[in-house]
């Protein structure tokens, strides 16, 4: 199934799309849990098919998946390692690399003034990171909250704002589109 920014730079680069896995546009999320639905049937079903070929050795036995993700400003794999848990305890070796580092932004004076702004203003934030979150509060740590209003993509990134202190919390779908429709039906 290919649908989003990451699949559509795969294809333009040439990547097969058999071999493209995401949630589709529509998916309510796109998280761990969403791809791993998608590819638990496959990636089990090649992982005992290997087994069951009965190679030589173990490593020759074992189906492997790379999974490529992000890092944290010291380079150290970032995010849940709740999908490659899962795909090791179903007999998958898991390779993870870093393709992204994770920083918080150093915001200018005049963009922390509008920061400040955007907070009473009526603006509306979307979060589709728990940790973008933090580094905004990080790099503006004056910020009033208490009408400030957040819109998260995931039920824990809208529990992680709320213990930030946002006062007000939508939750959004994770598509792009879902989303334009569900902000112009809040206005």
């Amino acid at each position: 199934m290919v649908n989003g920014a990451v699949p559509a730079a795969l294809l333009a680069e040439g990547w097969p799309a058999e071999l493209i896995d995401s949630p589709d546009e529509t998916a309510p999320q796109f998280d761990s849990e969403a791809l791993w639905a998608l590819v638990a049937p496959r990636a089990i079903g090649a992982s005992q098919a290997m087994n069951r070929a009965g190679a030589k050795t173990a490593v020759q036995a074992q189906a492997v998946v790379l999974i490529v993700r992000g890092a944290d400003a010291h380079g150290q794999l970032a995010g849940r390692d709740w999908l490659a848990l899962q795909m090791e305890s179903a007999g998958i070796q898991v390779l993870q690399t870093v393709a992204y580092v994770r920083r918080a932004p150093q915001l200018s004076e005049a963009q922390q003034s509008r920061a400040r702004q955007a907070m009473s203003d009526g603006s509306l934030w979307l979060f589709s990171s728990s940790e973008a979150a933090q580094h905004l509060l990080q790099a503006c740590p004056d910020l009033n909250l208490d009408r400030a209003k957040a819109l998260a993509t995931h039920p824990r990134i809208a529990l992680r704002l709320k213990q930030l202190g946002w006062s007000s919390v939508d939750l959004v779908p994770a598509g792009l589109k879902a989303q334009a429709q569900s902000i112009k039906s809040m206005a």
